[in-house]
């Protein structure tokens, strides 16, 4: 089981590299749709946007599935909760960092996470939950 939770957070990780690189892409062909725009275009630029906006709550979902990830490992060792959250942390900086590498502007990649107050809630719910699980745990055995 151990395994399964840590190939699941280490896949996490690599899903979330990979939807950062496809929004990067799919933000270049947008940026190359400016100017005049045909029918065909058109359709072109709302099928981009939908992959944006598909991939900006994909990270976040991402995040979580790490971060639940770490914290049912969590439950046996208590210093996977903080993997856990440094990944989070981790997954931010990094995307800030390559957005504002590749694009120039920083929160490009990153804006969900600031507009979207059920993943902080989630997010530190189940911090709370699996701290407590994992103390009361240790109490009782």
């Amino acid at each position: 089981m151990k395994k399964m939770f840590q190939i699941g957070w280490l896949a996490s990780i690599v899903l979330y590299i990979g939807c950062v690189l496809l929004m990067q892409n799919t933000l270049f062909q947008l940026f190359s749709l400016q100017g005049e725009v045909s029918q065909e275009m058109m359709a072109q630029i709302q099928t981009n946007q939908t992959i944006l906006a598909t991939g900006k709550w994909l990270l976040l979902v991402l995040s979580l599935i790490g971060f639940g990830c770490c914290g049912m490992l969590s439950l046996q060792k208590r210093t996977y909760l903080l993997w856990g959250l440094l990944t989070v942390a981790g997954e931010i900086v990094f995307s800030v960092a390559y957005a504002k590498w590749m694009t120039g502007a920083s929160l490009t990649f990153v804006e969900a996470y600031q507009f979207q107050p059920w993943f902080w809630i989630v997010l530190l719910g189940a911090g709370i939950l699996f701290y407590g699980v994992g103390k009361r745990g240790k109490i009782h055995e």
